[in-house]
């Protein structure tokens, strides 16, 4: 992004998503009620420099790998209830940033075991409203914190699998659907390692 520093770029990610987002419609960006957005640093400083730069409201969230879908739920809730019309629904992330604030810093070149997951660098905007689209959003299952023990920051994939299972056994349960129902299924930072915990 040919800034002078990690945190430059993931804010010059999320603007450019941003702006790809409102390119592809004929929504001007104040005709946005709502802009949701979390990303991985302290007070989701990339987010919350980029509402700056927005005339519209905004919520922030934290929630990591679940931030893309957390903000489509309360994004998609509130257009469902009447309280909003446009909605962006945007998340971030860097490598470096994420591994300095999670992990050990990178210049620190510590060496990671085969459990260990690699946060994106990226960003991602999604527009929501009520107008007609072969996308939608159906409905959300909020999932819950389960905790069995799993101590090591090295290895997500474990820690989150028993969650991530028992949110996609509650969602077919709230939906009667069964997973031959779905094209893919898609869960974040489970890695190599917790992906078989959640299937056996």
């Amino acid at each position: 992004m040919k800034k002078k520093n990690w945190e430059s770029a993931e804010r010059a990610l999320l603007k450019k998503s941003i702006d790809i987002c409102l390119g592809k419609t004929s929504i001007r960006e104040d005709a946005i009620d709502l802009f949701i957005s979390g990303d991985l640093l302290n007070q989701n400083v990339s987010s919350n420099y980029m509402a700056r730069e927005m005339s519209s409201s905004f919520l922030c969230v934290f929630g990591a790998c679940s931030t893309s879908m957390e903000t489509v739920a309360i994004g998609s809730s509130l257009i469902d209830s009447g309280n909003c019309k446009n909605v962006l629904a945007s998340t971030s992330s860097h490598y470096s940033t994420a591994e300095r604030q999670f992990r050990y810093p990178t210049e620190y070149g510590g060496q990671k075991p085969d459990t260990a997951t690699i946060t994106v660098t990226g960003a991602g905007t999604i527009l929501l409203n009520n107008e007609p689209s072969d996308v939608k959003v159906e409905g959300a299952t909020i999932g819950k914190v389960i905790d069995y023990g799993v101590s090591d920051p090295l290895d997500l994939g474990s820690a989150m699998a028993p969650a991530a299972a028992d949110t996609i056994v509650q969602h077919m349960k709230d939906f009667g659907r069964k997973p031959e129902d779905y094209d893919l299924i898609l869960t974040g930072d489970l890695s190599s390692v917790g992906t078989p915990i959640v299937k056996k």
